[in-house]
């Protein structure tokens, strides 16, 4: 079935998406965030209700926290500190 062509204009990210997809780049080159652990994170922790409801990007923020916070790279209570500052 042909639909048109394929639109491949790239959408203009908000600056939360650029800064959680710096973030996993930077996870990814210290060796702390893997392909298989996001997709273990996405697939087998969140429930599909849950997946579902977040949208792409903040996936990735979940995906980063609880990875994160499983291997003691930064405590919930980092986690929770530093996302009330980000709020002020």
């Amino acid at each position: 079935m042909n639909e048109g062509p394929l639109d491949i204009r790239e959408d203009d990210l908000k600056l939360y998406e650029r800064r959680a997809d710096a973030m996993v780049i930077l996870l990814v080159g210290r060796g702390f965030y893997t392909l298989d652990a996001s997709r273990r994170v996405a697939e087998i922790d969140l429930s599909a209700d849950e997946y579902d409801s977040i949208r792409y990007y903040d996936r990735w923020l979940v995906q980063a926290r609880r990875l994160m916070t499983e291997l003691d790279v930064i405590s919930e209570a980092e986690v929770e500190r530093e996302i009330v500052v980000a709020r002020d």
